[in-house]
């Protein structure tokens, strides 16, 4: 039992790991912006370069993977098949260095197949321990799961916008109590009642 429980946890922990490089590798395929185009072009700066189709197909396809698992919900086949072009991605060089301590084959592949193959990893675990990531409620990006998994918003400022006044005042009119004084037409009606008029004693 103590070495299944181990297992388990080395598993989940390596889950983590792999989500972190999958981040990275996104990163890797569609940096940032940065500067943005409208800032660019004051400070005569070409911002980042857009990176090209397939890259950002296999992009959206992934967040829509990792969205349908956080919601213990199937991918559709169309997000699964942009996955499998990206794993039909080109291997550009293979290397040998016999000095090394690890590693001494070198592979290098496309960006797209190789965030492809990390992500294929990535889903193999997660079938094993759960998935270790929640998609943000407001802006929709993937967040590192807590032990709990109870984390839904990837920062204080998502959360309080998520949270606004409409929202909250949404949320308590349909709590159960309010919605079985609506279904029992029990619903309270506060009744103004008029104001009691007193004459003033009259002097002798």
């Amino acid at each position: 039992m103590k070495q299944s429980i181990r297992h388990y946890r080395a598993t989940k922990q390596r889950a983590r790991e792999t989500l972190k490089s999958l981040y990275l590798a996104f990163v890797a395929i569609y940096p940032p912006i940065y500067p943005p185009v409208a800032e660019a072009e004051k400070q005569g700066c070409p911002p980042s370069p857009i990176p090209p189709k397939h890259a950002r197909q296999f992009m959206l396809a992934s967040l829509e993977i990792l969205t349908a698992l956080s919601r213990h919900k199937l991918p559709s086949g169309n997000a699964i098949g942009k996955v499998v072009d990206a794993l039909n991605g080109k291997v550009t060089s293979l290397r040998y260095r016999p000095m090394a301590r690890e590693d001494h084959w070198i592979v290098t592949r496309d960006p797209v197949r190789e965030a492809a193959e990390i992500l294929i990893e990535y889903l193999q675990l997660v079938a094993k321990v759960g998935p270790v990531h929640t998609i943000c409620k407001q802006c929709g990006r993937i967040v590192l799961s807590g032990r709990r998994r109870t984390k839904e918003y990837c920062s204080d400022r998502c959360r309080a916008a998520f949270w606004n006044y409409a929202r909250i005042k949404q949320t308590y009119w349909n709590t159960p109590a309010n919605q079985r004084k609506r279904e029992l037409g029990r619903t309270k009606t506060v009744k103004k009642r008029p104001a009691k008029v007193t004459e003033s004693p009259k002097r002798a």
